[in-house]
């Protein structure tokens, strides 16, 4: 069953861009309802990643999911933990594992901001902090680099929300590029099914 209908071009995914974005947006493809496009990112051979698309629950339930970091392992995958290091209002630090097929462990630490927005949405902006962040363990690589933002919005009076997904991951290790960007790009799609699949289980 479709989950989410494209209401917005990909060449509008954000209005405002980052500084060190670089060129145009692209579509790669639409998967499930989801458009995702990708743009060179300044400096990096990783790609910037960026999706629309809509979810069939209110922006606040929609919101309610997505900040439940610590339950990502529930229904985020590859998270395996999360924890709640610090908190200071709208600000938090979070310390993140992932465990990704084939390649080896990932953690990093997170720093979360969201603000509610004018009309009833929300948004969401987050990047690696590693300087505050737990000790690195063996076995793991440390992640240098997670940049983005979620951007939910109000559609149909507020029963729906469509949301706007932008990020910028860098796994370090062995992995080559041209491989990351590949199966990176293909994989926004599961992360919109995972915040549906978070959404139903609220209702």
């Amino acid at each position: 069953m479709r989950y989410v209908k494209i209401t917005m071009a990909a060449a509008t995914l954000f209005a405002a861009a980052p500084a060190h974005a670089d060129g145009e947006w692209t579509k790669v493809h639409e998967r499930n309802g989801v458009v995702v496009s990708v743009r060179p990112r300044m400096g990096s051979p990783i790609r910037e990643l960026g999706a629309v698309g809509d979810v069939d629950a209110p922006p606040d339930r929609v919101y309610a999911v997505i900040s439940d970091m610590e339950r990502y392992p529930e229904f985020m995958p590859p998270t395996s933990m999360v924890k709640l290091l610090r908190r200071d209002g709208n600000t938090s630090l979070y310390y993140m594992e992932l465990n990704p097929p084939v390649i080896a462990r990932r953690d990093y630490c997170l720093r979360v901001i969201w603000e509610q927005l004018p009309g009833g949405g929300w948004h969401s902006s987050w990047d690696a902090d590693n300087n505050n962040c737990l000790p690195e363990r063996r076995g793991v690589v440390r992640m240098s680099e997670n940049e983005g933002e979620w951007i939910l919005e109000p559609l149909a009076g507020g029963l729906r929300t469509h949301m706007r997904y932008r990020c910028h991951v860098d796994v370090r290790g062995h992995v080559p590029a041209w491989l990351f960007n590949r199966v990176s790009a293909s994989a926004i799609p599961k992360i919109f099914a995972a915040v549906q699949r978070g959404v139903q289980k609220t209702r």
